[in-house]
């Protein structure tokens, strides 16, 4: 553990709140690496910083070999290595229930390193009924309207229940959206569900049977 660590560690352990750019422990994601082996060899790193979130989210993850955050701003942290995948936080306080939204954003680095992995999320998308694709495209209009613009939801899952929500200025293709993003949310949302498990209803019986397979995947050591 380098000394930034124990000083940050240090800091929480005594309850205070301090403020990024700091670098978290690796073993921040033991308990993670224990209950899913296969993620371990990402060798993932976490940091807190708040200027790498852009204007919305709390959580962030930014793929080994990227030097800049999604809004395109030079990354400089220290912290920050490109031949680690690394997950970004706001801050300690914004996320609660930290190993679950650590988990969830582990997920996306796997399609580029993992060939299994990427080969049941495929099986997945093609699993998805017109319905779930009609949605998805509705989601991706609304966030691509002028960030801070008010859009109302029909209590889509990955809005919480909330009538209400605020697009962010989303400027990547469908495509790239629904890749990089979105086919992500889908799994993420059975695997690292959160406190209101807001996708529960939202699967087939075809797609649960994908998604356990992927979790025990995940429970496999790796050879």
């Amino acid at each position: 553990m380098t000394e930034e660590e124990l000083r940050a560690l240090s800091s929480i352990l005594k309850g205070r709140s301090i403020q990024g750019p700091y670098s978290m422990p690796s073993s921040t994601f033991e308990p993670i690496y224990e209950e899913y082996p296969r993620l371990r060899s990402g060798d993932y790193r976490l940091v807190v910083d708040p200027e790498l979130m852009g204007g919305q989210g709390n959580i962030e993850f930014i793929g080994a070999g990227y030097s800049a955050d999604p809004k395109g701003v030079p990354i400089s942290l220290p912290a920050i290595n490109e031949d680690n995948p690394t997950i970004a936080l706001r801050s300690l306080e914004s996320n609660p229930n930290l190993q679950r939204r650590l988990l969830g954003d582990m997920l996306h680095n796997l399609p580029d390193t993992d060939e299994r992995f990427l080969e049941m999320k495929q099986s997945f998308i093609r699993s998805m009924t017109p319905e779930q694709i009609a949605l998805d495209k509705k989601v991706y209009k609304e966030a691509t309207m002028p960030e801070g613009s008010v859009v109302n939801s029909d209590l889509e899952p990955s809005y919480g229940g909330r009538k209400l929500k605020h697009a962010y200025g989303e400027d990547r293709s469908y495509e790239d959206w629904f890749d990089r993003s979105r086919s992500d949310a889908h799994i993420r949302g059975y695997i690292a569900a959160d406190e209101n498990d807001e996708w529960k209803d939202a699967y087939t019986d075809e797609q649960k049977i994908i998604l356990d397979n992927i979790i025990r995947y995940l429970k496999e050591e790796e050879e």
